[in-house]
């Protein structure tokens, strides 16, 4: 019953997010990074849209350990991704690691929610800046905006585009992570990160903010 309810779950994300039309900005930030690998850092609250968009791309994300998580791990693979499992609030050292280790091996790219699991909402936390660092990657803050969408009632506010929306992706400037893992400047890139996140979330998709 269990297979069932799964299948059924992951038959209708799909067939409701290939109605989405994606419209992409900002891609030459992604054309001077060619056959690099890339953390790309988005909100826990705009999973959702990107989860269609990024399927099948070579990429892993940190999922939570928890039951809910279990599940999304599966969903997630079913799309193609690679997952690690952690967070920042329970052994998130063990989920960058295991990231590292799965990104090097199969030579993959990132996706992560950096405000994710609990929040607080649209405020970095810094293990996308270490997962950089540790992996020599680049980050690209990544943001989306659909015109109508669902909105939970739920901390990180999240959201559902309506069925056939146009969702528009905004790729940010690269930001630079080089290898010290030191306080200091992991809490420099992290600065740069939230920075370069909330600028182009009120640029680009305001209504989230």
């Amino acid at each position: 019953m269990e297979k069932i309810l799964f299948s059924l779950a992951y038959f209708i994300i799909k067939a409701y997010s290939s109605t989405f039309r994606y419209k992409e900005y900002g891609t030459e930030n992604l054309d001077l990074l060619k056959g690099k690998r890339i953390v790309f850092a988005i909100w826990h609250g705009q999973l959702f849209p990107f989860v269609y968009l990024y399927k099948h791309r070579n990429i892993i994300t940190i999922v939570s350990e928890s039951k809910d998580g279990e599940i999304a791990a599966k969903l997630l693979n079913k799309f193609g991704f690679d997952t690690s499992r952690g967070s920042s609030s329970r052994n998130g050292t063990k989920a960058i690691i295991g990231c590292k280790r799965i990104m090097v091996k199969k030579n993959l790219s990132a996706a992560i929610t950096i405000d994710g699991p609990k929040g607080p909402r649209l405020v970095a936390k810094p293990g996308a800046v270490f997962l950089a660092k540790i992996t020599d990657q680049v980050i690209i803050p990544v943001v989306c905006h659909a015109r109508k969408v669902f909105k939970f009632n739920s901390w990180d506010r999240f959201i559902v585009p309506y069925p056939f929306s146009k969702i528009k992706v905004y790729y940010g400037k690269p930001i630079i992570a080089d290898k010290d893992t030191s306080k200091e400047s992991i809490d420099y890139s992290l600065e740069e990160l939230q920075k370069s996140m909330l600028e182009l979330t009120r640029e680009n998709s305001p209504d989230f903010v």
